[in-house]
């Protein structure tokens, strides 16, 4: 999908001024954006023009959703837009499928003897429940308390680092 049928897909029916608007905005935060121009206006943008239409219209608890390959730079990205509707006042977590991940000594009994050869992504690696309940629990209490993964634990085969709670309005789930 191109970034003008992506726009007007958001009802945003002339995308110059839109970005002008977004141009101006952006001017006036504190820290420079830190983005890559054309994933800026092609899909940064639009996904908080998404959110903030969903904020106009009452919504209470807009989720959005980020699909993409392994390595494609997902949670880069998401990054990305966690920060800059922070420094717009709003307050947006991020969920990765990597949070997910089962503890390392549970991966290890799920996993052994796999035919993949590696114990994250393939499936039984996760702990989809979990990451079901956090989401529930948000959109109860607008707190989402996860584990985080550091991928570079156990010699780079990744474990949990601790649990993370932090309050939003907004959810973007990665993975």
């Amino acid at each position: 999908m191109s970034g003008v049928s992506l726009l007007a897909r958001l009802g945003v029916t002339d995308p110059q001024a839109w970005q002008q608007r977004w141009q101006a905005r952006l001017a006036q935060q504190a820290s420079p954006i830190d983005c890559d121009a054309a994933l800026l206006w092609g899909l940064v943008a639009p996904m908080l023009t998404w959110l903030e239409s969903q904020r106009a219209q009452g919504s209470r608890q807009p989720v959005l959703g980020l699909q993409a390959p392994v390595g494609a730079g997902k949670t880069t990205l998401a990054g990305q837009v966690q920060r800059l509707a922070c420094s717009l006042g709003w307050e947006l977590a991020v969920a990765s499928i990597d949070d997910a991940y089962l503890e390392w000594d549970e991966r290890q009994v799920q996993l052994a003897g796999n035919p993949f050869g590696v114990n994250r992504v393939p499936p039984g690696s996760h702990d989809p429940l979990l990451l079901l309940q956090a989401i529930e629990h948000w959109r109860r209490s607008q707190i989402l308390r996860l584990p985080r993964f550091d991928k570079t634990l156990r010699q780079g085969q990744g474990d949990r680092s601790g649990w993370v709670e932090q309050p939003a309005q907004a959810l973007l789930l990665e993975g």
